[in-house]
């Protein structure tokens, strides 16, 4: 039997981050899809003349994006730093952790060195102010920090205010108070070499300001305007008490700014109002000291490397310029091109023939393709189309009767014949076939999971639809009805039997056609966590008080073997079962959203580790289908 799709595991599915290089695929591995088809969303995070920090991810998609810097007259490698300043990229978070540009080596501060101070929540805007500088960083109680090659150095010059930094440049760094102080916020600015020859660049009046920025010579920041509803744009000299001033004003709430220029006439200030959206939805622009002001839709986020403006474009390819303005008209040059990005896999299941797996190739889409295993080579037939699907849809196959969720969350089934039955149409009266809840299909069968509409819970501003009260169902193709099953522990329907465990695990079986149930795996103190099976064997992973094991039966003899190791830490808790062989995965180093993939022979017991997979896996006697940690579906022979 064979299962795709997310498991309502508690406590054992991770949230994942970027980061982690994929390693090698198994001998005999291929790919089933990876066509770079989905434009890039890009976000500049920092720049300067060592080099540009960057994020590529994917536009309206919630998978992780992946971070790298770009040195200077060199190849952009892949970082898990988020800050940028001078010659090195930082931790975004309070950590002692950095890079020196054009060396991938991270390093650590020792033990007791004090962390980046924070802002307080004094500047709002996207991206969090540590207070990182281009030798290192001050702390909160005001102490330096000095990192490099070589290590780390602690000094007290008496750096004031180290909890209100809220902007850090080549020279020097802003400060401001959380609040106004009779009626006004007051910014000042505070030079690393002197920070007692502090400069009141001005007095603001009482409102939100945010989106602080610094170059070598100026300032810049953004001011709620009451008059527009949009933002003010100041710009400030850094030697000259009282200079700040606005020099324009932006639709809407920008997200940042950026300093920019090489001399006083020269120097603008560049903003920008998005960095997740679709590109028709983001605007940016910049104004200079004089007030000309221009502005250029489709830039996500726009930073400065002291001299010019880099900036984010789209088009083929979508690139990271640099220039002195951010408009159409500035004359551009390219810092980096950044391709287009393979569509996320978000299911696979593997028959004994047939592979499932569906992307986002413009609209989420659930494809099929033919295989055949000989001499440890895959041979793959050409890739159909089977319907939209809704976005990680859960697919299962058995003997060529395939169930899965259409593009409207429908549940339908797909007979060996080709012949398509609706299983169930969601969203009636607020019901839904569950898109969390592994399903499964053998023949006329499909065992799949419905669940009510709750309302949707608010959290911080954000929304999202819950549902509960969910239920296994059993939908019987030769009758065209569903049957509620109940709020017990259902597993699988498998070789026309389906399987449920008690409130003791113990496992039992029911044979469709006759209504007779058997115990399988008798009650005990182990809890059950998953269990699949197919027409040989029936497999569960089970934990124990010496860890997590699995155990299976011999369908025909009817032997039980338990206690089996996983042959490591478990990972994602999924478990598959087919043509013999049980797929399961264990933790392994480096990214948690991606896992070590091991085959357990049921006939010889013997656990073989063969390649990586994100959330999403199947076998199926002589082969097994993945996500690799690249989101690309592999199918890979077995021995």
């Amino acid at each position: 039997m064979k299962v795709l799709g997310s498991m309502a595991l508690a406590g054992l599915l991770l949230a994942g981050v970027a980061g982690t290089a994929a390693a090698a695929d198994p001998v005999g591995t291929k790919k089933l899809n990876g066509v770079r088809s989905e434009q890039p969303r890009i976000r500049v995070l920092g720049a300067s003349a060592a080099g540009t920090l960057y994020q590529v991810g994917r536009v309206g998609d919630p998978t992780p994006a992946t971070t790298w810097v770009k040195p200077a007259g060199a190849a952009a490698y892949e970082v898990t730093f988020g800050r940028l300043s001078g010659d090195k990229v930082y931790s975004p978070g309070l950590q002692t952790k950095y890079q020196v540009i054009g060396d991938p080596q991270v390093r650590t501060c020792p033990a007791g060195t004090p962390e980046p101070a924070d802002d307080g929540g004094v500047d709002q805007s996207d991206l969090a102010v540590r207070a990182v500088t281009p030798f290192g960083w001050i702390s909160a109680d005001g102490r330096r920090v000095d990192v490099s090659a070589g290590g780390c150095v602690v000094s007290s010059p008496g750096y004031p205010a180290g909890d209100q930094i809220v902007a850090t440049g080549p020279a020097g760094y802003l400060v401001a108070p959380a609040g106004p102080t009779d009626g006004k916020i007051t910014v000042t600015y505070v030079p690393y070499a002197a920070p007692s020859a502090q400069v009141v660049l001005g007095d603001v009046p009482a409102g939100s300001v945010w989106a602080y920025s610094l170059s070598a010579t100026h300032a810049g920041w953004a001011r709620f305007n009451p008059a527009t509803g949009g933002s003010e744009i100041w710009l400030a000299a850094l030697g000259t008490a009282g200079s700040g001033h606005a020099i324009g004003d932006v639709p809407g709430r920008v997200s940042r700014t950026a300093v920019a220029g090489t001399s006083a006439a020269s120097t603008s200030v560049g903003w920008d109002v998005c960095s997740l959206g679709t590109a028709d939805e983001c605007t940016s622009g910049s104004i200079t000291a004089g007030g000309v002001a221009s502005t250029l839709v489709g830039t996500r986020t726009v930073v400065s490397n002291g001299s010019k403006f880099l900036y984010d474009v789209p088009g083929e390819p979508a690139s990271i310029v640099k220039a002195a303005a951010v408009s159409a008209a500035a004359v551009k040059t390219r810092v980096q091109a950044v391709q287009r990005l393979v569509p996320v896999t978000g299911s696979v299941a593997l028959g004994a023939d047939r592979v499932f797996y569906s992307d986002g190739r413009g609209k989420d889409t659930l494809y099929q393709r033919s295989y055949k295993v000989q001499a440890g080579a895959v041979k793959l037939g050409a890739e159909t189309t089977v319907a939209p699907v809704v976005r990680a849809t859960q697919v299962t196959t058995e003997n060529r009767s395939t169930a899965y969720l259409d593009g409207h969350g429908d549940l339908r089934l797909i007979s060996p014949d080709g012949s398509q039955s609706l299983v169930f149409v969601s969203d009636q009266e607020g019901l839904r076939a569950s898109p969390d809840y592994a399903m499964s299909v053998s023949g006329r069968w499909v065992r799949w999971t419905r669940e009510q509409y709750a309302g949707p819970p608010c959290e911080g501003g954000v929304c999202e639809d819950l549902y509960s009260d969910q239920t296994a169902m059993l939908y019987d193709r030769a009758t065209g009805t569903n049957t509620v099953l109940g709020e017990e522990d259902f597993l699988p329907v498998a070789d026309g039997k389906l399987y449920h465990y008690d409130d003791d695990f113990a496992i039992v079986q029911k044979d469709l056609s006759t209504g007779t149930e058997t115990v399988m795996r008798p009650a005990g103190s182990e809890t059950v966590l998953a269990a699949d099976a197919d027409s040989q064997y029936l497999v569960w992973l089970s934990y124990t008080g010496a860890g997590y094991r699995i155990g299976y039966r011999n369908l025909a003899t009817g032997v039980v073997t338990e206690g089996v190791s996983l042959g490591g830490e478990l990972g994602f808790g999924q478990l598959k079962v087919g043509g013999g062989k049980a797929a399961y995965t264990v933790q392994q180093a480096g990214d948690p959203q991606v896992r070590q993939v091991r085959v357990l022979d049921l006939a010889s017991g013997t656990s073989t580790a063969v390649g990586e997979t994100r959330l999403g896996f199947d076998v199926s006697g002589n082969a097994l289908a993945t996500i690799g940690a690249d989101w690309t579906a592999r199918i890979t022979p077995l021995g």
